[in-house]
């Protein structure tokens, strides 16, 4: 009968929360905080927008997307190369997500110019909280990007010795890290999908 019971709390949700490391934790916290934030933000807009308002979203903002789901590939390849130990796709995998969220934030802030030689500033309803989730996501992207360049000029600095290379490769936490700026840049996706098809599903 213990060793029953046993079995039977490994599986309770507080038990799954107490394996994680403290700040897998935290992320996916703050995931939740920003996922209902965002959620609140549209559901505000969709119950007071005017359905008579007229709002094009700009090409840009379609451009950016294409590009961020361009780089999920690599991405969910990262922790399949470090399993089997492939220390220069992970650099390389790191080197597109950084360059291609940078690209992302370049486009989206070339959209942001676009809309507004358009006479889409923020005093328009659907504009104002477009603009607010998009830049609310893009600071989002910024620390991603940031967080991926650091670790991959960490990375490229270990790999050079094979005793860094080595300690890499058999720490848990390593493997944690990867995982958890994988998780980051996922949801991060999703959202921008989300906000994305949400605006153009209503114009």
């Amino acid at each position: 009968m213990p060793s029953q019971q046993t079995k039977v709390s490994k599986k309770h949700p507080i038990s799954l929360l107490e394996q994680l490391h403290p700040h897998q934790l935290a992320l996916y916290l703050a995931m939740f905080g920003s996922g209902i934030l965002f959620l609140f933000i549209m559901i505000a807009h969709f119950a007071t927008r005017s359905p008579q308002e007229v709002f094009i979203v700009s090409n840009y903002f379609s451009y950016s997307t294409s590009i961020l789901l361009f780089s999920s590939y690599p991405i969910a390849r990262l922790m399949m190369a470090y399993i089997r130990e492939e220390g220069r796709k992970m650099i390389s995998g790191l080197s597109i997500a950084s360059f291609a969220g940078s690209i992302f934030v370049l486009l989206q802030l070339i959209g942001w110019s676009d809309m507004i030689g358009q006479g889409q500033d923020m005093t328009g309803r659907s504009g104002g909280f477009l603009y607010v989730l998009s830049g609310l996501h893009l600071l989002h992207i910024v620390s991603v990007v940031i967080v991926s360049s650091f670790m991959m000029y960490q990375y490229a600095k270990r790999l050079v010795d094979p005793v860094k290379t080595l300690l890499l490769f058999n720490n848990p936490y390593e493997q944690i890290k990867l995982k958890m700026l994988m998780q980051a840049w996922v949801f991060l996706h999703m959202v921008w999908v989300i906000i994305y098809v949400y605006f153009v599903l209503l114009n």
